[in-house]
C-alpha cells in the first residue's frame, strides 16, 4: 500500500508515519506534504498511490483548496485536532477521520474501514463526502462580542487586527487601535477563525493578514512584524516561520 501524508506539523507527521508502519509493515510512505501548494504540485504530477491521510487545516489554508486544483480519486482519511462540528459528516457518509492525538487502535479501525469501502462506488462516495464536509468547514465566526462597562458590542472579524495574551488576559485589537478583553481562550478563538485571514504566529498572538504592513528578519531565525495599527513585539516564533511564509504567499 502506497500512502501519502498531508500534514504541516512535523511531530504529528512523524507520529503518524510510525503508527502506520507498526500496523502496516508493508506500507510505503511515498511523501509527506506540508501545504496546499505542495500537495497541488505533487498530485498534479503523480497518480500512483493508494491512500491519503490529510490534515484539514494546513499552513497556507484549508486542505479543501487542493480539490479545486487537482483530482484525488483514491481513499482519504482526514485528520483533525479540534473540528468536532465536522465529524458528523464523516460518520453519516461512512468515511473515516482521526482525531488528534491519533491512537494506534483508532488507526487500526481506519485501515479496516478502508478495506470495507473498496468498490466501484468509492469515488462517488469520496466526492459526496468532500462536498458535504467542505460546506460545513466554511462557517467561521463573523463577529466577536466585547463588553464595555455593562454594554456588549459586536465587532466584525474584518475589523480586527490581532488577538493576543496580555498579563494572562485574552484581548483583541481592532484596526482602529482599540483593545478589548475577551472571555475565550486563544485556542478557541483560533479554531473559529478563517485560516486564510488569520494566522497564529506564536502561543501569544494571532494576527490578521489585513493588518500586516512589514515583515523583517529577527534574531534566532524569527520574524518581526509591523502592524497597522502598531503593536509591540509582534514576533513569529521560529517553528512557525516556514508555515507563516507559505500562508503569506
Amino acid at each position: 500500500m502506497k500512502i501519502i501524508i498531508i500534514e504541516d506539523e512535523i511531530p504529528a507527521a512523524e507520529r503518524l508515519e510510525k503508527l502506520i508502519i507498526n500496523l502496516q509493515p508493508a506500507a510505503e510512505i511515498l511523501i509527506v506534504l506540508d501545504s496546499v501548494k505542495r500537495a497541488v504540485e505533487w498530485f498534479g504530477q503523480n497518480n500512483e498511490y493508494d491512500l491519503v491521510f490529510m490534515d484539514i487545516h494546513l499552513a497556507d489554508g484549508l486542505s479543501f483548496n487542493i480539490f479545486q486544483k487537482v483530482k484525488i480519486e483514491k481513499p482519504i482519511i482526514f485528520t483533525t485536532a479540534y473540528d468536532e462540528y465536522a465529524l458528523e459528516a464523516f460518520e453519516v457518509n461512512s468515511i473515516d477521520y482521526l482525531l488528534k492525538p491519533i491512537s494506534e487502535s483508532r488507526l487500526q479501525k481506519s485501515f479496516a474501514k478502508v478495506e470495507l469501502l473498496k468498490g466501484e462506488n468509492d469515488n462517488k462516495k469520496m466526492m459526496d463526502i468532500l462536498n458535504s464536509l467542505q460546506n460545513r468547514q466554511q462557517h467561521y465566526k463573523s463577529r466577536f462580542l466585547v463588553k464595555v462597562g455593562s454594554v456588549l458590542h459586536p465587532i466584525s472579524v474584518d475589523k480586527i487586527s490581532l488577538f493576543y495574551i496580555d498579563n494572562q488576559l485574552i484581548k483583541l485589537q481592532t484596526l482602529k487601535g482599540n483593545n478589548y478583553v475577551l472571555d475565550q481562550s486563544l485556542d478557541d478563538i483560533e479554531n473559529g477563525l478563517n485560516p486564510e485571514d488569520f494566522f497564529r504566529i506564536s502561543r501569544q498572538m494571532i494576527v490578521a493578514a489585513a493588518s500586516i504592513r512589514k515583515i523583517e528578519s529577527f534574531f534566532s531565525s524569527r520574524l518581526i512584524l509591523t502592524l497597522d495599527p502598531e503593536h509591540s513585539d509582534v514576533i513569529v516564533s521560529k517553528r512557525k516561520v516556514t508555515a507563516f511564509k507559505l500562508w503569506m504567499e
